[in-house]
């Protein structure tokens, strides 16, 4: 998945909603780094995921439901061994 760049962003994360909660997948994506691919989502699987930038040494939650991508993302398996 990918994202615009957030002004003053430190890092990323990304959660994944899963089994009716928010998991936090990974909380320390480089600021210059707007991509993400997932080692731990399952191929064939659908999924909903959100984006947050930590700013300030605060993880900025401001408008959090306009950060939730209402795409949602089909994990395909780009390797197999």
């Amino acid at each position: 998945m990918n994202w615009n760049q957030i002004p003053n962003a430190e890092c990323y994360g990304v959660a994944v909603f899963l089994a009716g909660k928010w998991k936090i997948v990974d909380q320390n994506i480089p600021a210059n780094t707007t991509t993400y691919t997932s080692p731990k989502l399952r191929p064939g699987k659908t999924y909903k995921m959100m984006i947050g930038a930590k700013v300030n040494g605060k993880w900025d939650l401001t408008n959090v439901n306009s950060r939730i991508l209402h795409r949602y993302y089909q994990v395909t398996c780009l390797y197999t061994p």
